[in-house]
């Protein structure tokens, strides 16, 4: 396996991992897997808008 394979495959690994644990926390907070992911999105662009205020 060529080093950029593995640089995938390690990749994939990663998101399937990312996949598993957002599906768990999905499911802890009685929400939906989309609307987890949606709610996480939100929260991170709202803490981003709120980083970029504070620089003004």
């Amino acid at each position: 396996m060529s080093g950029t394979s593995k640089d995938r495959l390690a990749e994939l690994e990663s998101i399937v991992e990312l996949t598993r644990t957002a599906r768990e926390k999905a499911l802890e907070a009685d929400l939906t897997f989309e609307a987890y992911l949606l709610h996480t999105a939100l929260v991170a662009l709202l803490e981003q808008l709120e980083l970029e205020a504070d620089h003004r």
